[in-house]
This record gives structure tokens, sequence and C-alpha cells, in this order.
């Protein structure tokens, strides 16, 4: 299926699909729906000129889901918004969930390997081995605000690319915010959980690689106590996984080299 406006294209309601979709617009793109591509191998793209957003920024009762089984890609020229009640899935094998614009906010969250199996509670479950993130903002990227957490989980690699915004932040992330990795799929509430498949299932490690032309800063403080999963800043679990940050030019300031070494920790 394909959709295409010259101007803004709002997508308000349910779908659930065989095949693919895309939807390109000359101007905005909103998403206050479900919306699944189910069918093996299939891929569901939203293309931009100016802003995509996902869910309300102002509205939790205002979301959206999407899920795509094989590839679920977000371009835009402008930012690319995902809200609090802002879901993004990827269901499949080494399935991949894209994120491209100027600058990148996540309130809400973005699971790569995670199938939605309640649409009215948005309960999900981990089925997609080595299923990665990949974001690339020319901006930055925004995880988490005063308000609401921003989770980043995935079976595979999680990479992260940015710039910097005109304060010279490439990457933000508050405290409850996290980055998740683990290739055997021991993503959820609690610290012990039990692993979906086996090391030789998953056939590969999970990874977090985040690189910055800007600041780094993580722990900002946050405003409203909703439990989130956890609070780790970045974690990849099973042997011989990787979790790395980098600012790729020199801080300005001693203050800002301290922020973005204490960001670059894993636990």
């Amino acid at each position: 299926m394909a959709i295409t406006a010259t101007g803004d294209a709002n997508i308000h309601g349910s779908f659930e699909l065989a095949g693919s979709m895309q939807v390109k617009a000359g101007d905005d793109i909103s998403v206050l729906s479900t919306v699944l591509v189910k069918g093996e191998g299939q891929s569901l793209s939203l293309i931009a000129g100016d802003a995509i957003d996902i869910g309300s920024m102002t509205d939790d009762d205002l979301g959206a889901v999407l899920e795509a089984s094989k590839r679920l890609e977000l371009t835009a020229g402008g930012r690319v918004a995902i809200g609090a009640s802002g879901q993004l899935l990827s269901s499949g094998d080494d399935s991949t969930i894209a994120l491209r614009g100027a600058s990148v906010t996540v309130l809400g969250s973005v699971f790569a390997g995670a199938e939605l199996t309640d649409p009215e509670e948005s309960d999900w479950t981990w089925e997609g081995k080595r299923a990665s993130i990949d974001i690339r903002a020319t901006g930055a990227l925004l995880l988490g605000d005063i308000d609401d957490a921003g989770n980043l989980w995935a079976t595979g690699r999680i990479a992260v690319q940015t710039g910097a915004d005109a304060s010279g932040v490439g990457f933000s992330m508050t405290r409850g915010s996290a980055i998740r990795a683990d290739a055997l799929g021991r993503l959820g509430a609690g610290p012990l959980l039990a692993a979906k498949w086996t090391e030789v299932q998953a056939g590969a490690d999970a990874s977090i690689d985040l690189r910055s032309e800007g600041d780094i800063r993580a722990g900002a403080p946050r405003r409203r106590s909703t439990p989130v999963p956890t609070s780790a800043w970045s974690r990849a679990r099973r042997s011989g996984s990787t979790a790395s940050c980098r600012r790729t030019t020199p801080s300005p300031s001693a203050a800002a080299r301290t922020t973005a070494a204490s960001a670059c920790s894993s636990t």
C-alpha cells in the first residue's frame, strides 16, 4: 500500500496489513493510531518533507503504535518525535527500526525485536532475535523529558549518530530513560529475567554504540514519578556484548568533558 500527499498526511484509526506500507508527505506526517504490518518480511515506511509525529507530544491519551515485521523506517526533513504514548516495534529476526531526521525526540518506546500482543493495553513480547535500532540525526537526539522517560531497547545492535543542536548538545537523556540491548531477549521489568532463547539461537552479541558531534548528557531529573522498567543509562548483556559512546569532537569546557565521560558508562 502506498499513500502520497503533497501537504500533510494524518493517519488516525487502526490498520493491520499483510503487505508493506509507505506513506509519503510533502509536509508533515501525524500518526494517532495503531498501524501493524504483520506479513513476514514486510516493511512500514513514513517519509515527510518536514516533521513526523508519532502519538501526541502533549496528551498521553492520544497514543500511536507502529509495528513492522522486517523494517520500520521514519525519515523526516525536520524533526522525528515519538510521544510518551507512542511505540515503535519491529517483530522479526534481524529486523530494524531506523529513524532519520534533523532532530529526534523519544518520549515513548522504541523496541526492536518486540511484537505487540494486546493493542488495547499496548502489551508486547520479545520474539525477534538480532533486531536493531539505527538512529541518525543531523541535530540532537533527546531521550525523555522532565515528565516522561524514553526507552530504546533491542535484541541486537543499537547505533546512534548525531550532530548537535544550537546549544552544542548532541545527545541528552533524562533520569529514568534507558538504552538497553540484550541478545537473549531479557528485556523488561525486574533484574532477573529469563532468556527468551539460547546463545546459540541468538547467534550474535548485542551492542550499543553512541556517537555525537556535540555534548553527551545523561541523568537530568524527571518530575513525574511514573514507573519505568529500568533506570540504567545503558545495558548490553550476554558474554562478549559491548556498550560504548563517544564524542567525535573535543568538548569546549572541562565541565562538558566531565558530563560526557560520566554519560559513557555501562551498567
